[in-house]
């Protein structure tokens, strides 16, 4: 039973990835390159992909800096639990990350959001933040979502498991930095 388990999750893993990679991925990879050195890269998510969020920002800092990138500006705003809990607490659980933009980001400045569902209320708030202050916006979504139809560059992945899909998620974390290390 659970090799038959296991069979079925890599092999609805492998066809999601082949199906996920007919995306735009060379085009996310410049935009961040270019905006994590010329401006900043601010990335986002709840649960789940708030971790693969902070793994992007850790990833991408540190990696991008030790190829000779020089001093790469990428941060998840997920990280400040003092000021989460505060906004949370005296703005709403919706206003978490949009706060935080308003104060921190800049025109021209890059979002990436990340949200399984492309429902997330918080994460909804925090592109259509981003966009009225004339960010790039790059959506990592699920089959559906409000997500996709307000970024720039919508990556979804086409399955309803989430596990596949933040599976996915981290893959093209890990493609961003091979890319920048293999130009």
């Amino acid at each position: 039973m659970l090799s038959n388990l296991f069979d079925s999750y890599v092999k609805d893993l492998s066809e999601t990835l082949e199906r996920f990679l007919k995306n735009d991925l060379l085009s996310a990879t410049q935009m961040i390159l270019q905006k994590s050195i010329s401006n900043s890269v601010w990335v986002v998510g709840n649960g789940g992909s708030a971790a693969i969020a902070q793994h992007f920002a850790t990833d991408w800092t540190k990696g991008l800096k030790s190829l000779g990138h020089g001093n790469p500006r990428v941060f998840a705003l997920t990280t400040n639990t003092s000021l989460l809990t505060a906004i949370g607490n005296d703005f709403g659980f919706d206003e978490i990350f949009k706060s935080q933009l308003e104060v921190s980001g800049r025109a021209g400045d890059l979002l990436v959001a990340i949200s399984s569902s492309g429902m997330s209320p918080n994460i909804i708030s925090v592109a259509k933040t981003a966009k009225l202050m004339e960010m790039q916006i790059i959506g990592l979504t699920g089959v559906s979502g409000i997500l996709e139809d307000i970024v720039d560059l919508p990556l979804k992945v086409e399955s309803k498991d989430t596990q596949i899909i933040e599976d996915i998620h981290s893959i093209f974390g890990h493609l961003v930095f091979k890319f920048v290390e293999k130009r």
